[in-house]
């Protein structure tokens, strides 16, 4: 592909690259890389200003002999490329000038916008009405629609499909292991898409993504990350790589050639969640002010106890809890007395208590928290 740079002589009767006949001025037209015209500099230009600088160039009166009629100097707009043409009123054509270059018949302008709103996470709205603030012109979002679909996200598909080669012969015959994550386009159980990542966690690279529908997953939400995790591990396992583990913060009961580890962020969460439903009644709602405590000692435990799932159970029991005790220091550090709500003998509280902690056991004796991975750290 290349860049054509219609100067202000260039004589082109429509914005398809095609040259007036009868012109009067007639200049080559100079072509670019794109990689130039990228690297181009580029400002804000009033178009009145560029106005009196074409009538300054190429004069007021018709320059064909014999004619003396005044030329009428007339301004379109292709996206938010300025294109000037004069003539006069016996029909004789002067010139067409364009402020952009051309790639492929594309004002390359419209293009690299289009591209850099799109890459940098910008709104098509927004931007817009940006624009409409300071009275710049805009292409319309059906033009946006096009050069997205037609040049700019295949251009990005091809380069990460090149990327994402390039890491896969990188690892090829190595020891991977991966962690993953999924994101929905929204919150709640509404979202249409999910994208599904999958990182090698000593480096941090993105090794395979996947974007599912929610048509793909049943018209269920919840149901398009597992879908996501496993069409990724899927296509991972094809590879030259050597997937020995793999963290996520769902079951991944289908791959059992592969050491699954949970994410530890979401097991504490998931402790801290018993915790505090337990805490609703109002016999239990001082049990709320352990939950952020008993979280991070679970995390404590993960990450302490050297791959072994004694160990995690050894350092479990260890921690301190709000039930039966005669004297009890709260997370904050306060001593309590008999009487006080930590060291009460009520039986529905401790029944409740009681069943709270040894549900927590049971979660953080399993043996997919003993390598004390979080996916957080890499997706």
């Amino acid at each position: 592909m290349t860049c054509s740079i219609y100067g202000h002589n260039d004589e082109v009767l429509a914005d398809d690259g095609t040259e007036a006949s009868d012109s009067t001025d007639n200049i080559p037209v100079m072509t670019v890389p794109p990689e130039e015209a990228i690297q181009m500099e580029k400002c804000i230009v009033f178009t009145d200003t560029l106005m009196s600088l074409l009538k300054e160039l190429h004069g007021r009166i018709c320059k064909r002999p014999g004619c003396d009629r005044v030329l009428d100097y007339r301004k379109t707009y292709v996206g938010t490329c300025l294109v000037v043409s004069w003539g006069c009123s016996a029909g004789h054509k002067g010139s067409r000038w364009a402020a952009q270059p051309s790639c492929d018949k594309i004002r390359a302008g419209n293009l690299m916008l289009a591209s850099a709103l799109l890459l940098s996470g910008n709104s098509y709205t927004k931007v817009g009405l940006m624009f409409r603030f300071c009275n710049l012109q805009y292409f319309s979002k059906t033009l946006f629609t096009q050069y997205q679909s037609l040049y700019i996200s295949p251009a990005v598909n091809e380069f990460w499909e090149q990327h994402k080669q390039e890491l896969w012969e990188e690892k090829a015959g190595k020891d991977v292991v991966l962690s993953g994550d999924g994101r929905n386009d929204s919150p709640g159980h509404s979202a249409q898409y999910c994208t599904y990542s999958l990182a090698d966690m000593e480096d941090h690279a993105i090794l395979q993504m996947n974007i599912m529908d929610v048509r793909e997953a049943a018209g269920k939400s919840n149901n398009m990350e597992r879908i996501g995790f496993e069409r990724g591990m899927d296509k991972l396992l094809t590879s030259q790589m050597s997937v020995k583990e793999v963290v996520t913060d769902e079951k991944a009961d289908k791959y059992k050639d592969v050491k699954h580890q949970n994410d530890v962020w979401h097991g504490g969460k998931s402790l801290a969640k018993k915790i505090n439903t337990a805490s609703k009644t109002k016999a239990n709602e001082d049990l709320a002010l352990w939950a952020p405590s008993v979280r991070n000692h679970f995390w404590y435990c993960s990450k302490h106890c050297d791959k072994d799932v004694k160990n995690i159970k050894v350092c479990w029991v260890s921690s301190p809890k709000p039930v039966g005790s005669t004297r009890l220091e709260s997370p904050q550090g306060k001593r309590h007395s008999n009487h006080s709500r930590w060291s009460t003998k009520d039986g529905t509280q401790v029944q409740q208590e009681n069943k709270t902690v040894v549900c927590s056991k049971s979660v953080a004796a399993k043996t997919i928290y003993v390598h004390s991975r979080s996916s957080a750290e890499d997706i």
